[in-house]
């Protein structure tokens, strides 16, 4: 899902923070979009064991030697290669390097100041789905006009959650593209002190439930730098 560029206070409620967050669904999310072995050459690719930044001065993740790395710079420019529309909030993408597995992670940091969890039981998980419904279909005609089928969004694939143990937000959204092919975004937000990391994992629908395993594992290796975390 993808944030839109929306004026907002230094203090969110958690329901207005997902409201924010939820805008629409992101074009990467289509299974056929993973990079090609084409574009992949074309960037500066960092393999693991490493620690990587992302952003300047906001989170870091260790990366493993079955991953590989790309800037946040490089990140906007190729997903914008792929047809996507980019909120220049994104900040890094991992992919496997493992053979025969495809999927790949998209990290944006929003600087939304500090997002209060005390509505978390409070989603309206109905009117989400709503939003993200027309944010999608008001994206179609840039998704066409670069080359990119149109999608349309069908339910939760899981609905909206809120970790309170680890301040993460999650949920899983289910849709189809103008050929029919079936897409998914399974989406964290990771809320910390001055702001929230958006985690995007994109991989084809049979093998979400594998890939969410890798996603999991990775997430576990990330951190906000000191005075970033939600404490």
């Amino acid at each position: 899902m993808r944030l839109h560029s929306v004026l907002r206070p230094r203090a969110l409620a958690l329901l207005h923070a997902v409201a924010l967050a939820a805008a629409g669904l992101a074009s990467p999310a289509r299974a056929d979009s993973t990079p090609t072995e084409e574009r992949k050459s074309e960037f500066t690719w960092e393999g693991g064991p490493a620690k990587v930044t992302l952003g300047s001065d906001v989170a870091a993740l260790d990366l493993t030697e079955n991953e590989l790395f790309l800037d946040g710079r490089q990140t906007i420019k190729l997903l914008q290669k792929m047809g996507n529309q980019t909120s220049d909030k994104e900040v890094g993408l991992v992919r496997s390097a493992v053979e025969g597995e495809g999927w790949f992670l998209v990290f944006e940091y929003d600087r939304a100041g500090y997002v209060k969890d005390d509505e978390k039981d409070k989603i309206d998980a109905e009117g989400l789905l709503e939003s993200i419904k027309e944010a999608t279909e008001d994206g179609n005609d840039y998704r066409k006009e670069h080359g990119v089928p149109g999608l349309h969004v069908d339910r939760w694939s899981d609905p909206p959650h809120y970790d309170a143990a680890t301040h993460n937000l999650v949920w899983g959204i289910l849709a189809h593209d103008d050929n029919g092919e079936q897409v998914i975004n399974y989406n964290v937000r990771i809320l910390g002190r001055e702001g929230f990391m958006s985690v995007t994992l994109v991989d084809d629908p049979e093998k979400i439930e594998t890939s969410k395993a890798s996603f999991k594992e990775v997430l576990g290796r990330f951190s906000y730098q000191q005075g970033k975390t939600y404490a």
